[in-house]
């Protein structure tokens, strides 16, 4: 059992289970996860689990639900993300609704919003329109995220793209997720984030696993997030040949 790094690094450490430990099911994912130390999980489609199997799983881990994902158009079929589908703004409020009933129901804060594999001026207006809608309707406890996405094509491909949605929608409830190093490079570009939108960096994902000797330990990159004024969520979103335990030495 690894120690929990929130008090010594001043970050909230979790563990995106779509990646992390995926040979398991998903149940076995979440108490792999609290005993490796993780305080929050985040699963991007979990609705087709009874919501109290889940609630029960992560209270049993210790582990909190910090963030699900839009579902798919009916919960099955259809691209992953859809915010910004042309034609299709009727569709996403109804699935943002069962949505946020799903994350009412376990008090989940963070709701991700998946634009998805389109990327023409129509999509971009889409999917602003559709941002606003969800942060003018959602719950004031909520956050509405977006990403960098990994589609071939996407109006959300990098983080500037990410950063235009912010200036231009001017709320508090949507925020940016953003991808990060154990590397000096990773620090600047995360610190520069933060001193530029504030608390609307609610999570940094670590989407590479750390290499052996690391040019940065979490510690050291955790002190510069915090002086910087990052108070949100570090997410670990990697895949790995080894075994997911043995993987997490960063952790230390």
């Amino acid at each position: 059992l690894l120690s929990p790094t929130t008090n010594e690094t001043g970050l909230r450490l979790a563990a995106d289970l779509d990646v992390m430990w995926a040979d398991l099911p998903i149940l076995d994912r979440i108490d792999a996860a609290g005993a490796a130390g993780f305080e929050g999980i985040a699963i991007s489609a979990p609705y087709d689990m009874p919501a109290k199997d889940l609630q029960r799983a992560a209270l049993r881990a210790g582990v909190s639900l910090m963030r699900i994902a839009t579902p798919p158009p009916n919960y099955t079929g259809g691209d992953l993300g859809f915010a910004a589908t042309p034609g299709g703004e009727v569709r996403f409020q109804h699935d943002l609704r069962r949505a946020l009933r799903y994350c009412t129901a376990l008090q989940i804060p963070m709701l991700q919003l998946l634009a998805g594999p389109h990327e023409t001026a129509e999509a971009r207006n889409v999917l602003r329109s559709n941002l606003e809608h969800a942060a003018e309707t959602a719950p004031a406890w909520m956050q509405f995220v977006i990403g960098p996405e990994q589609f071939a094509k996407s109006v959300l491909s990098n983080a500037e793209a990410c950063f235009a949605m912010l200036e231009e929608i001017d709320a508090r409830q949507l925020v940016v997720q953003l991808p990060c190093a154990l590397t000096p490079e990773g620090m600047a570009r995360s610190q520069q984030a933060v001193h530029r939108f504030g608390a609307r960096v609610a999570a940094l994902f670590l989407d590479t696993e750390p290499e052996q000797n690391a040019a940065l330990s979490l510690s050291d990159f955790a002190e510069s997030a915090v002086q910087a004024g990052f108070s949100g969520w570090f997410i670990a979103a990697y895949s790995t040949d080894k075994q997911t335990e043995d993987s997490l030495g960063w952790m230390s």
